[in-house]
């Protein structure tokens, strides 16, 4: 279309072939190719200068439309690609190790519209495998065969407890004196309470869960009003005036804090640069 449009209003085909900056023979080819596409003749070719033909001139009109439009669609990926536009939606299991990283996209890209979804992170794998959000900031085990994960940092479990609490004044709990505690749990589904089980599962005195709620928020506060004691990530209470945390001598057992994504989502340009944003952050 493009060639045919030129042709026509240069008026010749060479002249196109100068401005398009290719040979003559070839915008002759690709008026034909149209012509043949279509089923009918566009240019008359005879005498000093091109002429259109019935449906020539019909198609000329919406061919200069069609391309006005091509050019609109290249002008907006270009402005994608600039991260001068765009909408990127990004979910986390943990406020306190997502914000930081989520707050410097947002200084670095402000023309970027930021959403976010939080849940654990079972919850934040399904939401990226059906397309709900396009990148997750979450705790995990070990990398998801089915994402790209790429580990931002190491994750340790802490116990917190009310602050006036006297019990462990020493900052050190060892992990047989913690089973023997009321404790308060994450719902399914946490990387948390995965972890904990897997830490408290060789002591027999360990009777399970004395609560379980939804979300660490949720956790902070019944452990606040005196509901039992709780397991968390190191980091995820420190805020929390109502509470003091107190360090696990655990025996190893951590999780990692992954940027995870579907593979495809690597091509995206705002997936792209909080990657490598996040990564510049460790």
């Amino acid at each position: 279309m493009r060639a045919f449009i030129q042709a026509f209003e240069h008026g010749s085909f060479s002249k196109a072939a100068q401005s398009l900056g290719v040979s003559q023979p070839n915008i002759s080819n690709q008026v034909s190719a149209l012509e043949q596409a279509l089923g009918a003749r566009l240019m008359n070719r005879r005498g000093a200068a091109l002429s259109l033909t019935d449906i020539g001139r019909e198609v000329f009109v919406r061919a200069r439309l069609a391309l006005a439009k091509v050019a609109e669609i290249e002008d907006i990926a270009q402005e994608f690609r600039a991260l001068r536009q765009g909408r990127l939606t990004v979910g986390f299991s943990s406020p306190s190790l997502a914000i930081p990283v989520l707050g410097r996209f947002r200084q670095v890209y402000p023309e970027v519209e930021l959403s976010t979804a939080s849940g654990n992170s079972e919850y934040l794998r399904q939401e990226l495998l059906e397309c709900q959000i396009d990148l997750a900031l979450c705790s995990l085990l070990e990398p998801d065969a089915q994402l790209e994960c790429q580990r931002l940092e190491n994750l340790d479990l802490q116990l917190i407890l009310p602050r006036d609490d006297p019990r462990y004044a020493s900052g050190v709990a060892q992990l047989r004196d913690v089973a023997q505690e009321p404790l308060v749990f994450r719902e399914a589904g946490s990387v948390t309470r995965a972890l904990t089980e897997a830490a408290l599962a060789p002591y027999r005195q360990w009777a399970g869960p004395a609560l379980t709620v939804t979300g660490t928020t949720a956790v902070r506060s019944a452990v606040a009003a005196g509901l039992g004691l709780a397991l968390v990530f190191r980091g995820e209470a420190d805020d929390d005036r109502r509470l003091r945390t107190v360090t696990l001598d655990d025996g190893g057992h951590r999780a990692g804090f992954y940027l995870v994504t579907l593979p495809e989502n690597l091509q995206i340009p705002s997936v792209e640069a909080f990657i490598a944003l996040a990564q510049s952050q460790k």
